[in-house]
């Protein structure tokens, strides 16, 4: 069955300046189809080509809102307790820097790596 039609399969994603911290923030994206990549492929053409940071902002909330399932470890520092996942948080939650790590994280998410692909190939028939 194609990934992109299997119910809860998602992707753990940890930011470049979370790694090794505990608890560890981490980010979960869905199995994108091709379509829904080309899609994000055509955001992040958009924010190339941005005029300025808000541009920047839009599109990518735009990829990251529809590509991002869910979040553990983000911890509010003020309470101490879990911040609830809410996609639209994404930008009031993360610096420019960590929102185009996890663009460029989303971006790769469904690719899977080199050992990996060797597991899931498809039996011979």
């Amino acid at each position: 069955m194609p990934r992109s039609l299997e119910p809860g399969i998602r992707y753990p994603i940890v930011l470049a300046g979370d790694e090794g911290k505990s608890p560890c923030p981490t980010f979960f994206a869905k199995s994108l189809s091709v379509r829904e990549q080309r899609n994000i492929i055509d955001s992040v053409g958009r924010i190339a080509e941005a005029k300025g940071q808000g541009d920047v902002f839009v599109e990518a909330a735009r990829i990251l809102g529809n590509a991002i399932v869910g979040w553990e470890g983000m911890i509010d520092p003020h309470t101490g307790e879990d911040i609830a996942f809410d996609a639209d948080r994404l930008i009031d939650l993360l610096a420019i820097d960590e929102l185009m790590d996890l663009v460029n994280k989303v971006t790769n998410a469904g690719v899977l790596a080199r050992g990996d692909r060797k597991k899931s190939e498809s039996p011979p028939c």
